[in-house]
């Protein structure tokens, strides 16, 4: 066919389809099904684009990947054996690292468990603490106003000490 507009309410073509242009659907709620099944579909609503796979896993396959709003702000970059990089507007707030990950930012949580030591830098307000094990302070401590331990064994109070029992190693 030799023409500069083909119209048919139904095409249906047998083989290789070549286009050499856009290939468009110009209405809202229709979709470009793709499978036996027609089950990976790709819809535009007017005012949402959807991506609909009904078999199992929608597998992107890149050698990075990056998602980005309509003015090329960052979301989530994905980058070959190396980081993924989650983003809050626009600023990177989380990215995994081969030991872990390295947060931007304050981390709120309900709760944490951690394995290994930890390691603080700066100042931690802690409102409970229970310590279970060996403890070693490189520096004074000071407990409440009245109390310093300082990191040549010397102890110092100030105010009024009541004890049952002081040990002193």
């Amino acid at each position: 066919i030799t023409t500069a507009e083909v119209r048919a309410n139904t095409l249906v073509v047998t083989g290789v389809s070549t286009f050499f242009d856009n290939v468009r659907i110009d209405a809202d709620n229709k979709k470009l099904q793709i499978g036996d099944g027609q089950d990976l579909e790709l819809l535009h609503t007017g005012t949402d684009s959807i991506i609909r796979d009904t078999t199992g896993k929608l597998r992107i396959r890149s050698n990075d990947l990056k998602l980005e709003d309509g003015s090329s702000n960052d979301y989530i970059e994905c980058n070959l054996g190396a980081d993924v990089i989650l983003y809050y507007n626009n600023n990177a707030k989380l990215a995994t690292t081969n030991t872990g990950v390295t947060v931007t930012g304050t981390v709120v949580a309900d709760g944490a468990d951690i394995n290994g030591d930890l390691d603080v830098d700066g100042h931690t307000d802690l409102d409970n603490v229970s310590i279970a094990g060996v403890t070693t302070f490189s520096n004074n401590v000071h407990v409440g106003t009245g109390i310093t331990f300082e990191s040549n064994g010397q102890a110092t109070y100030t105010g009024i000490v009541i004890a049952l029992k002081f040990v002193v190693f």
